[in-house]
């Protein structure tokens, strides 16, 4: 057997809406009716369900607010009866028992009618309530609809406009008629029905046979010779200048450190002959000021790292408190 399904916020949202519809009656709604309500539907829906969900409740207090104020809007007013003048009317034990008879019977009759009339009032309420949210559904589906008449007005207008463009294109430049203007030219048709403007003529056909892809193309690749033998000779230029710096600057740096261990020399020289900088590093190590650290106090740092790690991380300190895994979640 399938397990029902669970509702989300808007399918309760629209559970109350519905019952609401079905019933009429602002008072029932109750969250212990409205779950039964879900269930016979084939939703898995309990009452605290409704009762935790803010923009539940907020839609059943507004309903009843609404429904509140529209049965209050009505002026009530009520006579106190006059019992000296009634005993007086009726002195007799008889009269009283019939006057007494006719009073109930006509406030059953109030009653009776009082009751009728709010059952019609609730079921006005509850159809004036639906009226409403069809009303808005229908509303937004109108804005959709314009808001999309706009955009296909608009490709509309477009399409005018192109075929308004081609229209004025073939009737400027009709093909046929170019050809066989040529063909009369070469002296192939001896007599054409159509005419043909000079500018069509000139925009649409060569006077003079078209050249060879060779000799169409070899100013263009004359063009690319050019610029790729100068784009060398530049990438050449730099990168003499980069290594001249490299080298230079790898001088003036071994000089200012002083003496230098030969496995330090080693990986000093191949960082440089990397392209990479000895004022940089591959560690990512960087002064107080942020700035990469240079290549051999990296090196000498990570290495004193790797000897000495107990003078740069807390080796004794205790493992993280995992009684929170073990902690029971309050809700």
């Amino acid at each position: 057997m399938a397990r029902p399904r669970k509702a989300g916020a808007e399918d309760l949202a629209s559970i109350v809406d519905i019952f609401y519809e079905s019933h009429g009656d602002a008072g029932k709604l109750k969250c212990s009716l409205l779950a039964e309500y879900a269930v016979s539907l084939g939703m898995d829906v309990k009452a605290y369900d409704f009762r935790r969900n803010s923009a539940v409740r907020r839609r059943i207090d507004d309903i009843q607010s609404a429904a509140d104020e529209r049965l209050n809007r009505g002026l009530l007013a009520y006579r106190n009866l006059d019992a000296d003048s009634f005993i007086a009317k009726n002195a007799t034990k008889t009269e009283l028992k019939a006057a007494l008879l006719e009073l109930d019977s006509y406030w059953r009759g109030v009653f009776e009618r009082s009751v009728n009339f709010a059952g019609e009032n609730t079921k006005l309420l509850s159809k004036i309530y639906a009226l409403k949210r069809d009303a808005s559904e229908t509303s937004a589906s109108v804005d959709a609809l314009i808001a999309e008449l706009s955009e296909k007005r608009k490709v509309e207008n477009a399409l005018i406009a192109e075929n308004r463009y081609l229209r004025t294109a073939l009737e400027r430049y009709l093909y046929p008629a170019v050809a066989n203007e040529i063909l009369l030219r070469e002296r192939v048709l001896k007599q054409a029905d159509t005419e043909v403007a000079d500018i069509a003529m000139s925009e649409l056909a060569d006077e003079s046979p078209p050249l060879s892809l060779s000799a169409a193309t070899e100013q263009d690749r004359q063009t690319l010779s050019r610029s790729g033998a100068l784009l060398e000779r530049m990438k050449a230029q730099i990168q003499c200048a980069e290594e001249e710096y490299l080298q230079r600057t790898l001088e003036e740096y071994m000089a200012s450190l002083g003496s230098l261990t030969d496995e330090e020399k080693q990986e000093l020289y191949e960082w440089v002959a990397s392209g990479k900088s000895v004022h940089d590093n591959p560690y990512f190590f960087s002064d107080e000021r942020g700035f990469p650290l240079g290549f051999i106090e990296a090196y000498r740092a990570n290495m004193d790292m790797c000897e000495n790690p107990s003078r740069y991380f807390d080796l004794d300190s205790a493992e993280p408190d995992d009684d929170f895994d073990n902690e029971e979640i309050p809700f």
